[in-house]
């Protein structure tokens, strides 16, 4: 009951955590955010051949990229692995309202019943010049999120594929394996409570080019079959969050306890008693469930936060520095 009731807070902070480092990027695009983003709710990965991506972006001035759409985290997996802007094709919704700022910039395609998408996608493939942003286009569309089978890809439409210029495939693959759920606000929940690592790599494959022969639907088979059958073959990387070390941990709040002791002329010895068996608890429970663990990574900064707090109130900038000092400290030492 205790577990639950602690995991519920745990739920509340880490949406707000993410809220604002999501905003955060979305003003500043800065797209190292986006991986803090993704490790807040224990989502960790890496890519494969990234070298292909900047090879056909620098030497290749026509074609698009395509990647199989399996979740609403795959538009944030590419951005944190490729590090810079991508143009994509997407469909009109509240979040993509949300970064219509973004959405502009970087020239996104917006599917619109108004207007003609597939003119504007043959525009961009042709006209694209050397190290501008790539279109990606997810082939399946949404319908790719409710893959009916783990392995073989949603079917393609033939939208990406009507220029007949060379396609660069990307792949995502989960593990253990996802997709999203009926409904998007279940699909957030979902990603918000879950309390185990999703896992995933990015794969960037040789580009393909058409022949002569090629038609839209036989060009669009062919990148079809070679994703699917390198998706299969793809293994992901089994990878954990990096624990910070014992000692490091007990020192800085040693540290920030010392601050509290020796700069306040009234102390609550009751408050630094509950602090150092709440220390203690999570040290010795940190490996046996999901609430210590993210308590043990992360209770250094609620101390210190509060501290910064009491310090201001009181006016005890001495302390307020010196409990800066030893958070900046412990940040420097995790590097």
């Amino acid at each position: 009951m205790i577990n639950k009731l602690i995991l519920f807070i745990i739920n509340i902070i880490k949406t707000i955590y993410g809220t604002i480092i999501f905003f955060t990027f979305l003003i500043l695009q800065k797209f190292n955010l986006i991986e803090k983003f993704l490790n807040n709710f224990n989502i960790y990965g890496n890519i494969e051949d990234l070298h292909k991506y900047y090879d056909f972006k620098k030497n290749t001035d026509q074609g698009l990229a395509v990647f199989n759409h399996v979740s609403i985290l795959d538009g944030l997996l590419l951005l944190n692995k490729f590090k810079e802007p991508i143009t994509f094709l997407v469909s009109q919704n509240p979040f993509i309202s949300l970064c219509k700022n973004i959405i502009n910039k970087w020239n996104c395609i917006i599917i619109n019943k108004n207007q003609n998408t597939t003119q504007k996608i043959i525009d961009i493939s042709t006209n694209r010049k050397k190290n501008d942003p790539i279109l990606f286009i997810a082939p399946s569309g949404t319908i790719g999120m409710k893959q009916k089978d783990e392995l073989k890809l949603s079917e393609f439409r033939t939208g990406a594929f009507v220029s007949l210029k060379p396609i660069l495939p990307v792949i995502i693959k989960y593990a253990p394996y996802y997709k999203d759920l009926n409904e998007r606000n279940d699909t957030m929940i979902h990603i918000i409570t879950n309390i185990n690592n999703l896992n995933y790599k990015i794969k960037v494959l040789d580009p393909i080019y058409p022949e002569k022969h090629d038609t839209i639907e036989s060009f669009r088979d062919k990148v079809y079959e070679t994703m699917n059958k390198e998706k299969n073959k793809l293994k992901v990387d089994n990878i954990q969050k990096k624990s910070d070390h014992i000692f490091l941990f007990i020192l800085t709040n040693i540290l920030l306890l010392l601050s509290y002791l020796l700069l306040t002329n009234t102390i609550h010895y009751s408050q630094f008693i509950l602090i150092t068996i709440v220390c203690c608890i999570i040290l010795y429970f940190k490996n046996t469930h999901y609430v210590y663990e993210y308590l043990y990574s992360n209770i250094i900064y609620f101390y210190t936060l509060i501290i910064l707090i009491y310090s201001l109130k009181h006016s005890n900038f001495i302390l307020f520095i010196q409990s800066l000092l030893c958070i900046i400290i412990y940040k420097l030492c995790q590097k």
